[in-house]
């Protein structure tokens, strides 16, 4: 099993650790949001 982990969100699509970062990491199906 492979656990997929958004430091800081999904940084490439939109600023660190910003609701819209964590949002668009859940969208691409992580399992783990982790913030700073």
């Amino acid at each position: 099993m492979v656990l997929k982990i958004a430091h800081r969100g999904a940084s490439n699509y939109a600023p660190e650790n910003t609701i819209e970062a964590f949002k668009k990491a859940i969208r691409l199906g992580v399992d783990v949001v982790e913030f700073d």
